[in-house]
Protein backbone atom coordinates (compact mmCIF):
# COMPACT_ATOMS: atom_id res chain seq x y z
CA UNK A 1 0.00 0.00 0.00
CA UNK A 2 2.15 2.84 -1.11
CA UNK A 3 -1.27 5.58 -0.03
CA UNK A 4 -0.29 7.93 2.33
CA UNK A 5 -3.84 7.53 3.96
CA UNK A 6 -5.18 4.16 3.27
CA UNK A 7 -9.29 4.30 4.27
CA UNK A 8 -10.58 1.55 6.12
CA UNK A 9 -14.76 1.23 6.05
CA UNK A 10 -15.63 -0.62 9.60
CA UNK A 11 -18.75 -1.91 9.07
CA UNK A 12 -20.63 -2.12 12.40
CA UNK A 13 -23.86 -3.43 13.32
CA UNK A 14 -23.99 -2.08 17.18
CA UNK A 15 -23.65 -4.85 19.41
CA UNK A 16 -20.86 -4.00 22.17
CA UNK A 17 -19.09 -7.26 21.28
CA UNK A 18 -18.44 -7.06 18.17
CA UNK A 19 -17.50 -3.05 18.07
CA UNK A 20 -15.13 -4.25 21.11
CA UNK A 21 -13.24 -6.90 17.95
CA UNK A 22 -13.22 -3.99 15.27
CA UNK A 23 -11.86 -0.84 17.45
CA UNK A 24 -9.37 -3.82 18.86
CA UNK A 25 -8.10 -4.77 14.85
CA UNK A 26 -8.59 -0.77 13.52
CA UNK A 27 -7.01 0.67 16.87
CA UNK A 28 -4.33 -2.31 15.95
CA UNK A 29 -3.91 -1.02 12.38
CA UNK A 30 -3.28 2.45 13.06
CA UNK A 31 -0.75 1.93 15.55
CA UNK A 32 1.40 0.52 12.52
CA UNK A 33 -0.03 2.89 10.09
CA UNK A 34 -0.15 6.27 11.25
CA UNK A 35 -2.87 8.58 9.57
CA UNK A 36 -4.97 5.46 8.38
CA UNK A 37 -8.14 6.61 8.08
CA UNK A 38 -11.51 4.61 9.08
CA UNK A 39 -15.02 5.61 8.45
CA UNK A 40 -17.64 3.98 10.27
CA UNK A 41 -20.29 2.19 8.07
CA UNK A 42 -23.60 2.16 10.34
CA UNK A 43 -25.65 -1.31 9.63
CA UNK A 44 -27.35 -1.71 12.77
CA UNK A 45 -28.55 -5.37 13.65
CA UNK A 46 -32.05 -4.09 14.57
CA UNK A 47 -32.79 -2.42 11.39
CA UNK A 48 -34.42 -4.10 8.47
CA UNK A 49 -31.94 -5.38 5.70
CA UNK A 50 -33.73 -2.67 3.21
CA UNK A 51 -32.99 0.39 5.90
CA UNK A 52 -29.28 -1.41 5.98
CA UNK A 53 -28.70 -1.13 2.39
CA UNK A 54 -29.71 2.39 2.15
CA UNK A 55 -27.56 3.23 4.73
CA UNK A 56 -24.80 1.50 2.59
CA UNK A 57 -25.46 3.14 -0.30
CA UNK A 58 -25.48 6.31 1.28
CA UNK A 59 -21.25 5.43 2.44
CA UNK A 60 -20.96 4.84 -1.08
CA UNK A 61 -21.77 8.20 -1.66
CA UNK A 62 -20.30 10.45 1.05
CA UNK A 63 -16.97 7.87 1.77
CA UNK A 64 -13.72 7.76 0.82
CA UNK A 65 -13.08 5.16 -1.74
CA UNK A 66 -12.25 2.14 0.65
CA UNK A 67 -8.54 0.15 0.41
CA UNK A 68 -10.09 -2.07 3.28
CA UNK A 69 -13.39 -3.75 4.76
CA UNK A 70 -13.33 -4.76 8.21
CA UNK A 71 -16.91 -6.04 9.77
CA UNK A 72 -18.05 -8.29 12.52
CA UNK A 73 -21.55 -9.75 13.16
CA UNK A 74 -24.00 -11.45 11.15
CA UNK A 75 -25.80 -8.74 9.95
CA UNK A 76 -23.31 -7.17 8.17
CA UNK A 77 -21.75 -10.37 6.10
CA UNK A 78 -23.65 -9.93 2.84
CA UNK A 79 -23.32 -6.24 2.78
CA UNK A 80 -19.79 -6.75 3.70
CA UNK A 81 -19.05 -9.18 0.51
CA UNK A 82 -21.45 -6.45 -1.58
CA UNK A 83 -19.23 -3.76 -0.76
CA UNK A 84 -15.83 -5.80 -1.23
CA UNK A 85 -17.22 -6.48 -4.93
CA UNK A 86 -18.56 -2.97 -5.42
CA UNK A 87 -14.78 -1.28 -4.18
CA UNK A 88 -12.82 -4.46 -5.35
CA UNK A 89 -11.05 -3.89 -1.64
CA UNK A 90 -10.12 -6.90 0.23
CA UNK A 91 -12.52 -7.60 3.38
CA UNK A 92 -11.54 -8.73 6.70
CA UNK A 93 -14.65 -10.73 8.71
CA UNK A 94 -14.33 -11.32 12.73
CA UNK A 95 -15.18 -14.41 13.71
CA UNK A 96 -16.93 -17.18 12.35
CA UNK A 97 -19.08 -15.93 9.61
CA UNK A 98 -22.48 -17.42 8.65
CA UNK A 99 -21.54 -17.34 5.00
CA UNK A 100 -18.94 -19.53 3.86
CA UNK A 101 -15.00 -18.22 4.57
CA UNK A 102 -14.41 -18.01 0.82
CA UNK A 103 -16.71 -15.15 0.21
CA UNK A 104 -14.29 -12.79 2.13
CA UNK A 105 -10.51 -12.08 1.50
CA UNK A 106 -9.32 -12.93 5.27
CA UNK A 107 -11.14 -14.58 8.40
CA UNK A 108 -10.13 -14.07 12.04
CA UNK A 109 -12.07 -16.36 13.88
CA UNK A 110 -11.20 -17.44 17.67
CA UNK A 111 -10.14 -21.10 18.13
CA UNK A 112 -12.85 -22.34 20.32
CA UNK A 113 -15.60 -21.57 17.33
CA UNK A 114 -13.68 -24.04 14.94
CA UNK A 115 -13.83 -27.72 14.82
CA UNK A 116 -10.38 -28.70 16.44
CA UNK A 117 -7.56 -29.25 14.70
CA UNK A 118 -8.55 -26.12 12.22
CA UNK A 119 -5.99 -24.02 11.81
CA UNK A 120 -4.74 -20.62 10.37
CA UNK A 121 -4.54 -20.15 6.32
CA UNK A 122 -3.61 -18.25 3.95
CA UNK A 123 -6.72 -16.62 4.53
CA UNK A 124 -7.58 -17.59 8.08
CA UNK A 125 -5.87 -16.22 11.00
CA UNK A 126 -7.19 -18.23 14.30
CA UNK A 127 -6.56 -16.39 17.65
CA UNK A 128 -6.73 -17.39 20.97
CA UNK A 129 -10.32 -15.67 21.94
CA UNK A 130 -11.66 -12.74 20.41
CA UNK A 131 -9.56 -10.37 19.69
CA UNK A 132 -10.42 -6.82 22.22
CA UNK A 133 -9.28 -3.55 22.73
CA UNK A 134 -7.06 -4.33 26.23
CA UNK A 135 -3.74 -3.61 26.15
CA UNK A 136 -1.12 -4.97 28.79
CA UNK A 137 1.11 -2.06 30.39
CA UNK A 138 2.88 -3.35 33.25
CA UNK A 139 3.48 0.38 34.17
CA UNK A 140 -0.44 0.83 35.09
CA UNK A 141 -0.72 -2.03 37.66
CA UNK A 142 -2.21 -1.42 40.44
CA UNK A 143 -2.89 -3.10 44.04
CA UNK A 144 -6.48 -3.55 42.54
CA UNK A 145 -9.14 -6.23 41.82
CA UNK A 146 -12.28 -6.10 39.24
CA UNK A 147 -15.19 -8.22 38.90
CA UNK A 148 -17.08 -8.60 35.61
CA UNK A 149 -20.00 -10.03 36.18
CA UNK A 150 -22.31 -11.90 33.35
CA UNK A 151 -25.72 -13.19 33.37
CA UNK A 152 -27.57 -16.45 32.08
CA UNK A 153 -26.72 -17.94 28.66
CA UNK A 154 -27.38 -20.75 26.31
CA UNK A 155 -24.52 -23.07 28.82
CA UNK A 156 -24.94 -20.90 32.56
CA UNK A 157 -27.53 -20.63 34.14
CA UNK A 158 -28.01 -18.11 37.48
CA UNK A 159 -27.79 -18.40 41.06
CA UNK A 160 -27.23 -14.92 42.56
CA UNK A 161 -27.46 -16.16 46.00
CA UNK A 162 -23.92 -18.71 45.46
CA UNK A 163 -22.85 -16.16 43.00
CA UNK A 164 -23.01 -13.23 46.14
CA UNK A 165 -21.30 -16.05 48.00
CA UNK A 166 -18.28 -16.32 46.02
CA UNK A 167 -18.02 -12.51 45.43
CA UNK A 168 -18.17 -12.20 49.18
CA UNK A 169 -14.93 -14.85 49.82
CA UNK A 170 -12.58 -13.55 47.50
CA UNK A 171 -13.02 -9.71 48.03
CA UNK A 172 -12.75 -11.10 51.84
CA UNK A 173 -9.86 -12.95 51.20
CA UNK A 174 -7.96 -10.04 49.28
CA UNK A 175 -8.64 -6.96 51.64
CA UNK A 176 -5.38 -5.09 50.47
CA UNK A 177 -6.78 -5.09 46.88
CA UNK A 178 -9.18 -2.05 46.00
CA UNK A 179 -12.20 -3.49 44.59
CA UNK A 180 -14.58 -2.53 41.60
CA UNK A 181 -16.91 -4.36 40.02
CA UNK A 182 -19.05 -3.93 36.80
CA UNK A 183 -21.95 -5.71 35.31
CA UNK A 184 -23.29 -6.40 31.57
CA UNK A 185 -26.49 -6.38 29.60
CA UNK A 186 -27.69 -9.91 30.92
CA UNK A 187 -26.63 -9.36 34.55
CA UNK A 188 -30.43 -9.61 36.35
CA UNK A 189 -31.83 -7.13 37.12
CA UNK A 190 -30.91 -5.61 40.93
CA UNK A 191 -28.16 -7.79 41.39
CA UNK A 192 -25.29 -4.93 40.99
CA UNK A 193 -27.24 -2.96 43.40
CA UNK A 194 -27.40 -5.93 45.52
CA UNK A 195 -23.66 -6.26 45.63
CA UNK A 196 -22.94 -2.96 46.32
CA UNK A 197 -25.24 -3.01 49.68
CA UNK A 198 -23.74 -5.87 50.55
CA UNK A 199 -20.18 -4.89 50.07
CA UNK A 200 -19.75 -1.27 51.02
CA UNK A 201 -16.23 -1.59 50.24
CA UNK A 202 -16.54 -2.76 46.55
CA UNK A 203 -17.34 -0.34 44.13
CA UNK A 204 -20.12 -0.54 41.42
CA UNK A 205 -20.24 0.70 38.29
CA UNK A 206 -23.45 -0.44 35.44
CA UNK A 207 -21.81 -1.13 32.88
CA UNK A 208 -24.66 0.73 30.78
CA UNK A 209 -23.51 4.19 32.74
CA UNK A 210 -20.03 3.81 31.39
CA UNK A 211 -17.82 4.73 28.64
CA UNK A 212 -16.27 2.49 25.84
CA UNK A 213 -13.30 3.35 27.47
CA UNK A 214 -13.88 2.49 30.88
CA UNK A 215 -13.28 -0.73 31.20
CA UNK A 216 -10.05 -1.43 28.81
CA UNK A 217 -8.23 1.40 31.51
CA UNK A 218 -9.77 -0.40 34.56
CA UNK A 219 -8.34 -3.75 33.16
CA UNK A 220 -4.81 -1.96 32.33
CA UNK A 221 -4.87 -1.37 36.31
CA UNK A 222 -6.16 -4.33 37.76
CA UNK A 223 -4.04 -7.38 39.04
CA UNK A 224 -6.70 -9.17 39.75
CA UNK A 225 -9.74 -10.02 38.15
CA UNK A 226 -12.32 -12.43 38.85
CA UNK A 227 -14.69 -12.91 35.89
CA UNK A 228 -18.02 -15.33 35.64
CA UNK A 229 -17.82 -18.08 33.37
CA UNK A 230 -20.70 -16.97 30.80
CA UNK A 231 -18.06 -14.24 30.32
CA UNK A 232 -15.80 -15.92 27.79
CA UNK A 233 -15.02 -12.53 25.78
CA UNK A 234 -14.60 -10.54 29.35
CA UNK A 235 -12.64 -13.65 30.44
CA UNK A 236 -9.81 -13.09 27.38
CA UNK A 237 -9.72 -9.38 27.65
CA UNK A 238 -8.91 -9.86 31.58
CA UNK A 239 -6.29 -11.90 30.17
CA UNK A 240 -5.38 -9.36 27.95
CA UNK A 241 -4.51 -6.88 30.51
CA UNK A 242 -2.01 -9.15 31.94
CA UNK A 243 -4.02 -9.82 35.23
CA UNK A 244 -4.32 -13.24 36.99
CA UNK A 245 -7.63 -14.18 36.14
CA UNK A 246 -10.18 -16.38 38.14
CA UNK A 247 -13.51 -17.83 37.13
CA UNK A 248 -16.44 -17.30 39.21
CA UNK A 249 -18.73 -20.46 38.81
CA UNK A 250 -22.01 -20.41 37.45
CA UNK A 251 -24.81 -23.22 37.32
CA UNK A 252 -24.24 -25.45 33.84
CA UNK A 253 -27.31 -25.44 31.71
CA UNK A 254 -27.17 -27.93 29.06
CA UNK A 255 -24.63 -29.77 27.57
CA UNK A 256 -21.35 -28.04 27.31
CA UNK A 257 -20.80 -26.38 23.99
CA UNK A 258 -18.06 -24.57 22.77
CA UNK A 259 -17.81 -21.42 25.21
CA UNK A 260 -17.33 -24.50 27.71
CA UNK A 261 -14.90 -26.54 26.16
CA UNK A 262 -12.57 -23.52 25.31
CA UNK A 263 -12.46 -22.42 29.64
CA UNK A 264 -12.01 -25.80 30.32
CA UNK A 265 -8.60 -25.86 27.68
CA UNK A 266 -7.40 -21.88 29.47
CA UNK A 267 -8.17 -24.10 32.73
CA UNK A 268 -6.23 -26.87 31.70
CA UNK A 269 -3.44 -24.84 30.30
CA UNK A 270 -3.04 -22.72 33.17
CA UNK A 271 -4.41 -19.50 31.99
CA UNK A 272 -6.83 -18.97 34.58
CA UNK A 273 -8.00 -20.12 38.12
CA UNK A 274 -11.52 -22.01 38.68
CA UNK A 275 -13.53 -21.46 41.50
CA UNK A 276 -13.04 -24.90 43.11
CA UNK A 277 -9.53 -24.67 43.04
CA UNK A 278 -8.96 -21.33 44.44
CA UNK A 279 -11.42 -22.38 46.78
CA UNK A 280 -8.81 -24.71 47.77
CA UNK A 281 -5.91 -23.28 47.74
CA UNK A 282 -6.36 -19.39 48.12
CA UNK A 283 -4.31 -18.23 45.05
CA UNK A 284 -5.08 -17.16 41.67
CA UNK A 285 -2.20 -18.21 39.69
CA UNK A 286 -0.51 -16.03 36.96
CA UNK A 287 -0.87 -17.06 33.04
CA UNK A 288 1.71 -18.35 31.44
CA UNK A 289 2.06 -15.31 28.97
CA UNK A 290 -0.34 -11.94 27.86
CA UNK A 291 -2.19 -12.64 25.02
CA UNK A 292 -1.66 -9.53 22.62
CA UNK A 293 -3.95 -10.79 19.51
CA UNK A 294 -4.66 -7.54 17.89
CA UNK A 295 -1.47 -6.55 17.73
CA UNK A 296 -0.58 -9.89 16.36
CA UNK A 297 -2.95 -10.00 13.44
CA UNK A 298 -2.74 -6.46 12.79
CA UNK A 299 0.71 -6.99 12.19
CA UNK A 300 0.11 -10.45 9.94
CA UNK A 301 -2.65 -8.58 8.06
CA UNK A 302 -0.53 -6.07 7.12
CA UNK A 303 2.12 -8.83 5.81
CA UNK A 304 -0.78 -10.66 3.54
CA UNK A 305 -2.12 -7.52 2.57
CA UNK A 306 1.23 -6.28 1.13
CA UNK A 307 0.76 -2.73 2.99
CA UNK A 308 4.31 -1.32 4.33
CA UNK A 309 4.67 -0.49 8.55
CA UNK A 310 5.48 2.55 9.34
CA UNK A 311 7.30 3.66 12.82
CA UNK A 312 6.86 7.35 11.68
Amino acid sequence: MEASKPTVWLFRDGKPGHENQILGLVEALKRRVPGLDSRDVSLPHRESVSARWRRLRAARDDLPRPDLLVGAGHAVHLFLVWASLQHRAPSVVLMKPTLPERFFSFSIIPAHDLRPGSGTTRRRLVTRGAINRVRYDPEAKESRGLILIGGPSKECGWDGVRLGEQIRAVVSAAPDLEWTATDSRRTPAGFLETIRRTFPGVSCFPSGETGRDWLPAELARASVVWVTRDSVSMIYEALSGGACVGILDTTPRGRPGRSSRGIAGLVRDGWVTPWDRWNETGRVDPPPAVPAEADRCAAELLQRLGWNESTD
